[in-house]
């Protein structure tokens, strides 16, 4: 079987693998990935998270039914959505991948990173998209933290609440009681993605785990998933749909 590269891009990762067919060769470092530009047939190399790559738009089969052709790679697009304004790029793989492994699942999938996106799926479509920057904002006051549930609780009823009490965090150098404040706040404002629904957290860092606590209290079912292995299930099933796999 021919030899094939996948990479994903975001916010603040640039991964590879390479693959021969369906068996993983050999991760690849930041390092690697962009050597394998120009060096690599682009028919041969897939990336997702192209920047200025036009995107799909909501609601679209995660799954797309093609990619793009750039002059150095095959393409995943991204996935855009006009109101409210959001966009995911290179986190789109991790959602594929997700649903490869659970084939059928209806729920929200929630990708915890400097931007955290949530992804509302349907019957194998994305049909929302939800946007924030809760973690960037909480790394001002410190490396992530274990959220405080009782800084969450008051502004998830009271989100008004929220500058006063990152206020309070400051002062008292509180990190766990900020992030508890913004999320408080972020799971306010997506309220409607997440009540009543599953929530598959992807993300098995710090952020992640804050995520899935929060939610966990109120009562969410979650399952949580490390995002580097859910996208490199996703690039597996983009390769075998799109004959790079063989």
């Amino acid at each position: 079987m021919a030899e094939w590269i996948g990479i994903q891009a975001t916010e603040r990762t640039l991964t590879g693998w390479r693959f021969d067919g369906t068996a993983r060769q050999a991760v690849l470092s930041p390092e690697d990935c962009r050597a394998a530009f120009g060096a690599t047939p682009p028919d041969r190399l897939l990336l997702a998270g192209a920047e200025g790559a036009p995107p799909e738009d909501l609601p679209a089969n995660l799954m797309p039914e093609r990619l793009l052709s750039g002059p150095q790679s095959l393409v995943l697009p991204g996935l855009a959505q006009a109101r409210p304004r959001h966009r995911i790029d290179g986190d789109r793989l991790a959602a594929i991948g997700f649903l490869a492994l659970n084939d059928g699942w209806d729920g929200v999938i929630c990708l915890p990173g400097p931007v955290t996106h949530w992804l509302q799926v349907s019957a194998g479509e994305a049909i929302f998209l939800h946007g924030a920057l809760t973690l960037s904002l909480a790394e001002d006051f410190g490396p992530i933290a274990t959220p405080d549930a009782g800084a969450c609780d008051e502004t998830l009823s009271r989100p008004e609440k929220l500058a006063g009490a990152l206020r309070g965090a400051q002062l008292s150098g509180d990190a766990g009681a900020a992030l508890g404040s913004l999320l408080g706040v972020e799971l306010a404002s997506a309220r409607a993605m997440w009540l009543g629904q599953q929530v598959a957290v992807l993300g098995d860092g710090a952020g992640g785990k804050a995520y899935a606590q929060v939610l966990t209290a109120q009562g969410v079912p979650v399952t949580q998933g490390p995002a580097a292995a859910m996208a490199e299930k996703g690039m597996l099933a983009l390769g075998t749909r799109f004959g790079l796999a063989g």
